[in-house]
């Protein structure tokens, strides 16, 4: 038995017996699977692409940013379906370069994949990657709005108020240093009223070009009053009420002079001005602020200022006194004369009262005596004495009634 044992030929054809042997069983084996219905299935081999699959990279974000890397990738999966299958349904597999140990500058790169069993064969697109890394710089900027479409004819747009009004921009250096512009999108389109929104942060440089960089954060809050369509008119004042006993208002005062009315455009046309505008001086015995509130026209939607501060000047009244002023006759057809009984000359003296700043600059000139005829004939007539006067100004006749006797004009 040694004998045969040491003999080279004689093991080789063992050898031989024992491949064919296992070759015949393993293919009877197959061949019973196959028809045998109780049998276990036979293990098949599928191929499956992935497509979008993230592609991260590692390296220290808190110095450097990293430009030309793909955000996604496809892997193809080739191996037994019961280990490509979770792959494929959990996307489990992650896709991946290592920067940590590379300098700044360009670099290619090999992209590498984990979590999947050493069963399966995969295949990554693109396998290699051109990446650059930078120096990682951060600055502040403010953000401006930058709106997009129109308002309808006559709106117009309030100041904006942007929240937060900064915003960091990290990125490379080259890219930070090259920043003109940090806007806020917002669009106008069908936008009547105030605008309230959340706005994504844009950065440009000095040709309009949007640069890819990181902003924090990348959304602000926008708000922004919509103006309808508005005029400046200019506005005045008259006294309501009575001052204290003994004082007279001399002047309403106010630093604003005009205001902006907001409405219809057809209706605001028409506006020119809002006059008389009363300010309640009852009881004022001194110079008094008073804040007055603006009444709205009709049709007009809005008004800026709302209220206006006035300042109403008093002075303590005096008397002054002027003598043997004429009478007019009004009203006498031209048929008629007439001529006056009462008062004598037909004349009155007129006692003046009001502030004195007042009362100096009043003349004749200024005051209107007269007495009304009108549907009168001839005979002798009582009439009264009727003035026309300053309206700051009170007064007080001799008498305040005339007698006059109207006769033919011959």
């Amino acid at each position: 038995m040694d004998k045969f044992m040491n003999n080279r030929w004689f093991m080789r054809i063992i050898a031989l017996m024992l491949a064919l042997m296992l070759y015949t069983s393993v293919n009877i084996e197959t061949q019973t699977q196959q028809t045998d219905p109780f049998s276990f299935p036979v293990v098949t081999s599928e191929t499956e692409t992935l497509t979008e699959i993230p592609l991260e990279a590692y390296y220290d974000s808190d110095k450097y940013v990293v430009t030309g890397l793909p955000q996604q990738v496809s892997v193809t999966l080739e191996g037994p379906r019961s280990a490509v299958q979770p792959v494929k349904l959990q996307r489990s597999i992650e896709v991946f370069v290592n920067l940590e140990n590379l300098e700044p500058g360009t670099h290619q790169v090999q992209v590498q994949y984990r979590d999947v069993t050493d069963t399966v064969d995969v295949t990554i697109n693109p396998t290699f990657v051109t990446v650059t890394i930078h120096e990682r710089v951060e600055k502040e900027f403010s953000v401006e709005v930058d709106y997009i479409n129109e308002l309808e004819e006559g709106y117009t747009l309030d100041e904006a108020i942007i929240s937060p009004k900064n915003v960091k921009v990290v990125g490379a250096k080259d890219q930070v240093d090259r920043i003109a512009l940090v806007k806020a999108i917002v669009d106008l389109q069908g936008a009547s009223e105030k605008i309230d929104t959340e706005a994504t942060v844009a950065v440009y440089d000095s040709d309009g070009n949007r640069l890819s960089v990181e902003v924090e954060p990348e959304v602000v809050s926008v708000e922004v009053n919509i103006l309808s369509p508005n005029k400046i008119v200019p506005i005045s004042f008259i006294s309501q009420g009575n001052v204290e006993d003994g004082f007279s208002v001399v002047a309403i005062e106010t630093p604003i002079n005009e205001l902006t009315i907001f409405g219809p455009k057809e209706v605001i046309d028409k506006i020119e001005a809002i006059e008389n505008i009363e300010v309640d001086v009852s009881g004022v015995v001194a110079d008094t602020t008073l804040n007055v509130e603006i009444p709205i026209p009709k049709g007009v939607e809005d008004l800026v200022p709302k209220t206006v501060p006035v300042v109403v000047k008093v002075e303590r009244n005096e008397i002054r006194t002027l003598t043997n002023l004429p009478i007019k006759v009004i009203g006498l057809p031209t048929a008629l004369k007439g001529g006056f009984l009462s008062p004598e000359g037909g004349t009155v003296n007129i006692e003046l009262i009001g502030a004195p700043s007042v009362l100096t600059e009043v003349d004749e000139t200024d005051l209107d005596i007269y007495v009304d005829v009108s549907n009168l004939g001839s005979g002798q007539h009582e009439v009264d004495i009727s003035v026309n006067g300053p309206t700051n100004v009170k007064w007080s006749l001799s008498t305040n009634k005339a007698t006059v006797d109207i006769t033919n004009n011959e």
